[in-house]
């Protein structure tokens, strides 16, 4: 299911990016690197107390002079953990972490210094692991595809150098509710949310 996902994803890309060939000056290409700050709706537990990294390729072209349309290629550590409270620690430490191959198909509208763009993503589950107090183990009722979308922003430091931030959210539950829960989930749905934050190396 995945793979025909992905074919109609790329087709998609391919359509739009040949539609905009005769305006756009050149490919250009990127290099990404950031943390993801996350939760996940749905756990029992809030706040953003996970911290996963997020690293990648993308390429995109100039559309309406410095706007762009590009599709990333990227690796995304999500998940949620137990706050550490000090004053209440908890009888014990509940982790979840779980590694996506993304492919963010965004557009990006240049104003200034400043790039605000939007995102469809597609996102496969390399692995999926939860500790409930005893270590990691795999964690079995996770659904193998997600979709979620993207909201942000980045500011030019420089012609090639950019920090980014963007929020992320599932737009389907990354959990199977049909398989046995190997989880402290609520059966209503499950949801990535994260905030990512990072440096973009832009080559033209």
């Amino acid at each position: 299911m995945f793979v025909r996902y992905m074919r109609s994803f790329l087709l998609l890309f391919f359509l739009i990016i040949s539609s905009y060939s005769v305006n756009a000056q050149a490919f250009g290409y990127k290099m990404i690197a950031g943390f993801n700050f996350c939760q996940i709706d749905g756990d029992r537990m809030g706040g953003y107390n996970k911290l996963g990294y997020r690293f990648g390729i993308a390429t995109f072209i100039p559309v309406k002079e410095k706007d762009e349309i590009g599709l990333e290629i990227t690796y995304s550590v999500k998940g949620s953990r137990t706050a550490n409270n000090p004053d209440n620690p908890p009888p014990f430490i509940v982790k979840y972490s779980y590694g996506y191959v993304e492919f963010p198909l965004y557009y990006q509208k240049q104003i200034k210094k400043f790039g605000v763009r939007a995102a469809l993503v597609p996102g496969y589950l390399v692995k999926g692991k939860a500790d409930l107090g005893g270590g990691f183990t795999n964690q079995t009722n996770l659904k193998k595809f997600e979709l979620s979308g993207l909201v942000g922003a980045n500011y030019k430091i420089n012609d090639h150098l950019a920090f980014y931030m963007h929020y992320q959210y599932s737009i389907t539950s990354i959990i199977d509710q049909a398989k046995p829960q190997s989880g402290q989930f609520l059966r209503t749905g499950v949801y990535n949310n994260i905030i990512s934050a990072g440096l973009q190396l832009s080559f033209n």
